[in-house]
C-alpha cells in the first residue's frame, strides 16, 4: 500500500510537467500559425505592398546633402482598409487591435504619417505652433479632427513602414464637411461613379494632403480617376 502511494505521488508530478509543456508547445502552435506564413515586414508580403505603395507617398528634403526632413503619407481608403484588416487577420488570428481612428467612419477618413525632423521641436507634429495641416478635397480646404501620435509604434510598423528608429508615426483624421459628403458617406470619394456625380464637370479627382512648418513643406495627392 505504501508503495503504491509512493509511486502515484513520483508519477503525478510527472504527468503534470507532460501535460503542461504539451499545453505550451500547443498554444505556441497556435500563437504563431497566422504570423508564420505572413511576412512580418509590409514591405515583404506580396498581397498587401501593392495596395500600400499605391496609398502611400512620401517626399524628402535635403540641405547641403544632408537629409532634413523625410516623411510619408498613407490615405486610408477602402481598399487599404480592407488590406489593413486583411493583413491584421493574418498575422494576428483577429482584428481586436484594428484602431478605430485609422478606419473609414461615415463622415471621416484618415492619414497615417510616418514623420522625420532633425529640428525635435518639429517632430511634433500634433504641436499647432510649429504645424499646419490641412486636406484639400474638391478645392476646399479642411483643418483635422485630431492629430494623434502613437507612443507605441510597434503597433503600427507590421502595416506601415517605419522610416528610421527616429521618426514617428501619426494618425490625423479630418471630418468631411456636409457640403462634401453631400449626403452621402466618405467610403463614396473612392468610388468612381459615385465621385463623379459628386463634383462639378471638368473638376479634377484629386485629394491633397499638406503639412507647412519653417522647418519644412509637404504636399501629398492622391489623383483618384488614375487609381481607379
Amino acid at each position: 500500500m505504501k508503495f503504491r502511494v509512493h509511486f502515484f505521488r513520483h508519477i503525478n508530478p510527472l504527468f503534470k510537467t507532460l501535460g503542461y509543456s504539451f499545453f505550451l508547445i500547443l498554444c505556441t502552435a497556435c500563437s504563431t500559425l497566422y504570423s508564420t506564413n505572413t511576412p512580418q515586414s509590409a514591405i515583404d508580403d506580396v498581397k498587401y505592398q501593392p495596395v500600400l505603395e499605391k496609398w502611400r507617398k512620401k517626399v524628402s528634403a535635403y540641405k547641403d546633402l544632408e537629409l532634413k526632413f523625410t516623411a510619408s503619407a498613407v490615405l486610408v481608403s477602402p481598399e487599404m482598409e480592407d488590406s489593413y484588416r486583411l493583413r491584421m487577420l493574418e498575422i494576428q488570428g483577429n482584428q481586436e487591435q484594428v484602431d478605430s481612428k485609422i478606419i473609414l467612419n461615415k463622415d471621416t477618413i484618415s492619414v497615417v504619417v510616418d514623420l522625420f525632423t532633425r529640428s525635435e521641436s518639429y517632430l511634433d507634429l500634433d504641436d499647432k505652433r510649429f504645424w499646419n495641416i490641412n486636406l484639400i478635397i474638391n478645392g476646399k480646404t479642411i483643418n483635422p479632427l485630431s492629430v494623434n501620435r502613437y507612443r507605441k509604434p510597434e503597433l503600427l510598423t507590421p502595416y506601415f513602414p517605419k522610416g528610421s528608429v527616429w521618426s514617428r508615426f501619426y494618425v490625423v483624421v479630418f471630418k468631411l464637411p456636409v457640403e462634401i459628403l453631400n449626403g452621402r458617406n466618405a467610403k463614396d470619394l473612392f468610388e468612381l461613379n459615385e465621385a463623379k456625380s459628386q463634383m462639378p464637370l471638368g473638376q479634377d479627382r484629386t485629394i491633397i494632403f499638406s503639412m507647412n512648418s519653417s522647418e519644412a513643406q509637404a504636399q501629398f495627392s492622391w489623383e483618384l480617376s488614375l487609381i481607379n
